[in-house]
């Protein structure tokens, strides 16, 4: 009974370890079943013995804990004839140790990685919003911290598998860019992407906050916009009938199939291009050096 227990508790605990922990969740998501297994008990067997260590150095302290789970498991356990109660008392010990570090390992290890990969700016920008939003609770902040922690992990991984429409996405986040999507259909839009940026991801959709939008002409293929949601983002809190609304009501989903193509937009860059036009082009010749992202999206 036991070595059955010991077997399923450290195959569980790699399980759980490796799909929280940046570094290998992007991995395993490749691979099949038994490779995940193998994966899982590699990871199980290092957290089993790392926990077995801890144990024997706290030896002298449990005695009493022993004991009483000793009393316990012989009353409850279907222990074997040579199983002896102390023995499982121990093992039951060591078990939920490594359950309990496959549970929080990962998330240590992310928020370290976090710590060390963020760059100045990162820790400016998150104080900054704790401060503008009057967030004085260290949980605000641990989990600012921790939404950066996949940041490296993902953006090797992107490389790693060659995944060149979810590199634009993460461009666009990891810079706080727009980006712009040409549909099949020609309609075009220009919005920052909402949610996570997963290589290995199932979905055939993607949700954005425009910030502008419009067509490509079908002959000239040159970018007409016609509509502007910057200012209207910027009305939503100063205008009495609009007050009802929020970012989030102007958020439009489409297929990943709909898209032609995509491409980081800088509205500096465009509006270099737009100073280069023919005068009798009959494109809106716009200022939009001022319009930034109404907002970054949250963890990846």
């Amino acid at each position: 009974m036991l070595q059955a227990l010991i077997a399923f508790v450290t195959i569980l605990s790699g399980y759980l370890f490796i799909t929280k922990w940046h570094e290998s969740r992007f991995i395993i998501r490749r691979q099949d079943s038994q490779g995940v297994y193998f994966y899982a008990a590699a990871a199980g067997i290092v957290l089993l013995l790392f926990a077995v260590a801890l144990i024997s150095q706290f030896d002298s302290h449990l005695i009493g804990i022993k004991k009483s789970l000793a009393v316990w498991a012989k009353s409850q356990l279907p222990l074997g004839e040579n199983e002896k109660s102390l023995s499982a008392a121990y093992w039951i010990i060591v078990l939920s140790t490594t359950l309990s570090m496959g549970l929080i390992a990962s998330y240590l290890l992310n928020c370290l990685q976090a710590v060390i990969t963020m760059r100045k700016k990162d820790w400016v920008l998150l104080l900054g919003d704790g401060i503008k939003e009057k967030r004085w609770n260290p949980a605000y902040y641990i989990e600012g911290i921790y939404r950066y922690s996949s940041i490296k992990p993902l953006r090797r991984a992107i490389n790693h598998l060659n995944a060149d429409f979810e590199l634009i996405l993460f461009r666009g986040f990891d810079q706080a860019k727009p980006i712009g999507f040409t549909l099949h259909s020609g309609k075009v839009y220009v919005g920052q992407v909402m949610g996570a940026v997963d290589p290995v991801d199932s979905r055939d959709m993607i949700r954005i906050l425009p910030m502008m939008s419009g067509y490509r002409d079908e002959i000239t293929h040159k970018v007409t916009f016609t509509t502007f949601y910057k200012k209207l983002y910027e009305r939503l809190d100063k205008t009495e009938e609009l007050q009802h609304l929020h970012d989030e009501s102007f958020e439009i989903v489409f297929s990943f199939a709909d898209v032609q193509t995509a491409n980081l937009f800088d509205t500096t860059a465009y509006d270099e291009f737009q100073k280069d036009k023919p005068r009798n082009d009959n494109q809106l010749d716009i200022d939009f050096s001022n319009t930034a992202p109404p907002k970054t999206p949250k963890a990846l």
